[in-house]
């Protein structure tokens, strides 16, 4: 059996890896879901102008 100290560092760092493991995934969806409403907001000024893409 491992030493109650050796069981809590690795339970940090599991708790560690998880949560930068969350953070880098919603990063990535909210840099997709800005790059979509950018886009769609592009394309419907031009649309406004007459300009259909």
């Amino acid at each position: 059996m491992a030493p109650a100290s050796t069981l809590v560092l690795l339970n940090k760092n599991i708790a560690n890896f998880t949560h930068k493991r969350w953070e880098n995934q919603c990063s990535k969806f909210f840099g997709f879901f800005t790059a979509l409403l950018d886009d769609r907001h592009k394309r419907g000024r031009l649309r406004h102008r007459g300009k259909l893409i």
